[in-house]
């Protein structure tokens, strides 16, 4: 189950370019007397990158506590492997250890190291807990820390969402679609805290509408059909667009979208939803699509 969407696509983004980013150490500055030449990268230690890597095949296979294991190794094989920290903290939150996960992140923090992504987590992990004014103040360091960011301002908005401030939200999802106007995931959350809010409806109904007659339809418009019908009480054509939406959206994103969305969790329990959710992600590391499995 993904803890946090936002969090989850920033996780596997990371895991396509983990051999890279992460193995590679920094080069060290040169000394103030030095004029000759400047000092040369260093190799990594190939026990601790084949460490790193098992790690995150562990991690992506979703086993969180082995992968815990494997970044620890790694670390202790190379102590200046960069970004190891923050995904043992991944680790031991999709662990379900959200102490040990903060701990993590605050030792991040400390080091200077992926600092912005130790707020965004620590503010994750708050915001579950529902400790919203502390997930405010960790997502707002993220900002100070990285201004550009715009999963900081993504994480904030959900937080917001949550805590039952849509119009909020709107603001946050804003600035977020300003630092990345590409991304469909900020649209679709915009017009699902426009529903929320109850902010220009009749408009959002009218380029729903216009969306869904589409051939073939987007993924997002039809889930946000499907909200829109689920807020008018009309479960039987909800289901219809949830199910178009399954057949054309990869599975770990319209699962995750139901089962963590602000939203959609309110109709867990409703009878258009609730088959919807009765799934479970399987994830490959080797990097095939994720399959769907029905839980019945």
């Amino acid at each position: 189950m993904a803890k946090f969407l936002g969090l989850l696509v920033a996780l596997l983004l990371l895991a396509a370019a983990a051999w890279w980013s992460l193995t590679q150490r920094p080069t060290p500055a040169p000394a103030a007397e030095a004029t000759a030449e400047a000092s040369p990268t260093p190799t990594p230690v190939p026990e601790a990158v084949q460490a790193l890597g098992e790690g995150i095949d562990l991690q992506l296979g979703r086993e969180p506590e082995k992968a815990l294991e494997k970044f620890g190794e790694a670390l202790a094989q190379d102590g200046n492997l960069k970004g190891v920290r923050y995904q043992m903290a991944v680790a031991a939150y999709q662990a379900g250890d959200n102490a040990k996960a903060a701990e993590i992140a605050r030792e991040c923090i400390a080091q200077k190291e992926a600092v912005t992504d130790a707020h965004i987590l620590l503010g994750t992990i708050a915001a579950r807990d529902g400790d919203h004014a502390t997930a405010s103040t960790e997502f707002a360091a993220a900002v100070e820390a990285e201004p550009a960011n715009a999963m900081a301002l993504y994480n904030w908005s959900e937080s917001l969402r949550t805590e039952g401030k849509p119009a909020e939200a709107l603001e946050k999802l804003a600035q977020a679609m300003s630092r990345n106007p590409g991304e469909p995931l900020y649209a679709l959350k915009q017009r699902l805290a426009r529903i929320e809010a109850g902010d220009g409806l009749d408009a959002l109904i009218a380029e729903t509408q216009a969306q869904v007659q589409l051939d073939p339809p987007a993924g997002d418009w039809l889930l946000t059909a499907a909200a829109i019908d689920l807020s008018r009480g009309q479960s039987a054509s909800a289901a219809q667009m949830l199910e178009g939406a399954r057949q054309s959206m990869q599975p770990i994103l319209f699962v995750g979208i139901l089962q963590e969305d602000p939203f959609f969790r309110k109709y867990k329990n409703d009878p258009a939803v609730a088959p919807f959710l009765d799934v479970t992600i399987n994830v490959n590391p080797g990097g095939n699509p994720p399959e769907e499995d029905s839980d019945e």
